[in-house]
């Protein structure tokens, strides 16, 4: 029976992964911080940020002898992406190639990146330059603010006005049209070979609590110009493994993309077959990611 560890164990992306693999006959072995929103059986593992971090995952990934690592938090991968700079682990780690991820775990470099490639995006402005005038001429209103770091856990913010003088947009946030459309989350698995990819896309059901938009339910949807927009936003950026990409219409009904996460999203048990694609891989891949099964 294969074994793989999985990380951030209570969170959502964690437990759907969890239920996945338990269903395909893995042994799936639960890892996370928090143990009490984690299920019966989790090992505690330290915070993403604590330097000893990449050290003690691989270490209990070789005591329970998994042969896989799939991390399933933001901060996670930025941390373990930049231990990979440095060093291969003796247990792959399901991440594609590190600059890739931590482009991707930057919304102002994805935002960037993806733009010079003529791939749809909202109109951005980063934080520190983001004053009065500039959201008016070159965001209008309303618009978002979003963490500039993936790996950041405050909410992206609804503003209905520019803001005011005495209290600016923070410097570490972006700042983007909004696109009151439809919201999706396209779930991909990319390969080295573009014909192995495969792209299942999830309708968000959204809600707004005063300036925060959550997410309050999801189905699975046929939209061709979403798949095709994150399949190209994915190869932009030179992912690998999984890729959720967030998209939202803007007025007119264009699908435009939001930001990019190199890891599986909370809706992943929607999309089986990208599951199955990322675990059978068998293109090569760059060091410290999945190796071919």
């Amino acid at each position: 029976m294969r074994r793989i560890l999985v990380t951030a164990a209570g969170d959502p992306a964690g437990r759907s992964l969890l239920a996945m693999l338990s269903a395909r006959g893995i042994a799936a072995v639960p890892a996370a911080v928090n143990l009490q929103t984690a299920p019966p059986g989790t090992i505690a593992v330290p915070a993403a940020s604590d330097p000893a971090f990449p050290t003690v995952l691989v270490g209990l990934a070789r005591a329970v002898r998994a042969e896989l690592i799939i991390p399933a938090a933001d901060d996670e991968l930025d941390v373990l992406a930049r231990s990979l700079r440095v060093s291969r682990p003796e247990i792959p780690v399901l991440m594609g190639p590190a600059n890739a991820v931590i482009t991707a775990g930057d919304r102002w470099l994805t935002h960037r990146a993806l733009r010079a490639a003529g791939v749809a995006v909202p109109r951005t402005l980063l934080g520190a330059d983001a004053g009065r005038r500039a959201i008016r001429d070159g965001i209008g209103v309303p618009f978002v603010t979003r963490p500039r770091a993936a790996r950041t856990a405050r909410a992206a913010r609804l503003h209905r006005r520019p803001p005011a003088p005495l209290r600016p947009i923070r410097w570490d946030d972006i700042v983007q049209e909004f696109a009151p459309g439809t919201g999706y989350a396209a779930y991909v698995a990319m390969h080295d070979d573009p014909a192995l990819d495969r792209v299942v896309v999830i309708e968000w059901a959204t809600r707004m609590r005063g300036t925060i938009g959550g997410v309050i339910g999801a189905r699975r949807v046929e939209a061709p110009d979403v798949a095709g927009l994150a399949l190209t936003a994915a190869r932009v950026l030179g992912l690998r493994g999984p890729v959720t990409v967030a998209v939202r219409r803007a007025v007119g009904g264009a699908p435009l993309v939001l930001g990019v996460d190199a890891r599986f999203g909370a809706e992943v048990r929607h999309a089986d077959e990208v599951l199955d694609a990322v675990l059978t891989a068998r293109s090569p891949m760059e060091p410290g990611t999945a190796p071919a099964s």
